[in-house]
């Protein structure tokens, strides 16, 4: 199930990133759109991954807990700025700070679904 996810990713984030390179502005929206859909596939199953924390190396609890905490100081720090009304001044900050997270997540999946095979430098 784990690879399966990990090439449900690859092949998403591959095509928004060809979107966004190749595309230009006019599918900029298409992919902001996805985006969102793709912070929400993966906060729900990392949801799961948590709620199923034990079943996965000590290594792997550390990087889970450390998405959870730059997710956490994400949206902490979007209300923030939301609620002052310089949404419009840090936007691509967002957008940037969301594809770190991703990708992060991303290097999670791949560590979950090829335990054997991940000796990296991003390793926490």
């Amino acid at each position: 199930m784990r690879k399966i996810e990990f090439y449900a990713h690859t092949l998403l984030i591959a095509l928004l990133l060809v979107l966004l390179i190749f595309a230009g502005r006019e599918a900029l929206i298409i992919v902001l759109i996805a985006q969102f859909f793709l912070g929400i596939y993966q906060i729900i199953i990392s949801i799961i991954t948590t709620l199923n924390i034990n079943a996965y190396s000590e290594k792997t609890r550390r990087m889970v807990y450390f998405y959870w905490a730059f997710c956490i100081f994400y949206f902490v720090d979007l209300v923030i700025v939301l609620t002052v009304h310089y949404f419009e001044a840090y936007t691509y900050h967002y957008l940037i700070a969301a594809w770190a997270i991703a990708l992060y997540y991303y290097f999670i999946s791949y560590h979950m679904a090829y335990p054997n095979y991940t000796k990296s430098h991003l390793d926490i």
